[in-house]
């Protein structure tokens, strides 16, 4: 009877088993959970209220690719420093819109493009004569910039110490026309209408450095740990985005006002 006993105990043990494996291979969209974090970022990513739901361009991109999925999630606004620390302590952890640089690229899975983008350092234009039109020029500059961005990281990569750090980008353009900086970084695309909306003439300024290195797309990128199963909905429903071309139908009206709002480039001495 004993070895009986103990057949019956070896049989259900392998039916629980068999179940088990059953149940993990057939892990349901709605059972996955996956949190979102993203800055302030208007037309991009903000609130038309305090307690309203996160809206913009990019934000109703994500939410296509999200929404594809079937999985649970939740989209934050929080500062980028708090965005960043996040993905990389957190599991199963996305943020958009990222930089996609070579220091990062083995950091995160990286989902697809949001937006192409330029990085330049903008000063007055009446001022053009005494700003800094090189790299090495810039080094000795006070240049504002958002904690934990892709630009800080990188300034401070090539020694520049005198940064001065803001909450958020629209505070450089105060600091700008107070003289308490000298330039401040912005992507191409954004930075006309970026002034517009925070009540400043988009013609005061003037690009004067392109920086190269860190010139790369915007990109939906999640934390290295992160539940297989959603790693791969995440990719199969942003091709089917792009694909059907709902990413065009998105974007492409916020491209269309972006270049309605250039900001004019020194292009002659650009690096």
């Amino acid at each position: 009877m004993p070895v009986l006993r103990l057949s019956w105990s070896i049989a259900f043990t392998g039916i629980s088993f068999l179940v088990l494996s059953i149940a993990t291979q057939t892990v349901r969209a709605d059972d996955l959970f996956l949190q979102v974090y993203t800055e302030f970022n208007m037309p991009n990513n903000y609130r038309e209220t305090d307690t309203g739901p996160v809206v913009g361009y990019a934000t109703d991109l994500v939410r296509e690719v999200l929404d594809k999925t079937g999985i649970n999630y939740t989209i934050e606004i929080v500062p980028w420093v708090r965005a960043m620390q996040a993905i990389d302590s957190s599991a199963n952890v996305m943020v958009y819109s990222m930089a996609r640089t070579i220091d990062r690229e083995d950091k995160y899975h990286w989902i697809g493009k949001t937006l192409p983008l330029d990085f330049y350092l903008y000063g007055l234009k009446d001022r053009l004569p005494s700003l800094p039109l090189t790299l090495d020029e810039a080094i000795n500059s006070k240049i504002g910039v958002v904690r934990a961005d892709v630009v800080e990281l990188y300034l401070r990569s090539l020694g520049f110490t005198d940064l001065v750090n803001v909450r958020d980008s629209s505070l450089s353009l105060k600091m700008l026309e107070r003289g308490r900086i000298d330039l401040f970084p912005y992507t191409n695309l954004e930075a006309g209408l970026f002034a517009r909306r925070n009540g400043f003439d988009e013609n005061k300024l003037i690009g004067v450095i392109k920086l190269e290195e860190i010139s790369n797309d915007l990109y939906m990128a999640t934390s290295k740990n992160i539940d297989e199963a959603i790693l791969n909905k995440l990719q199969e429903a942003y091709q089917e985005v792009v694909m059907s071309g709902r990413y065009n139908e998105i974007m492409d009206p916020l491209i269309e006002m972006y270049e309605a709002a250039n900001v004019e480039f020194f292009e002659q001495r650009v690096q």
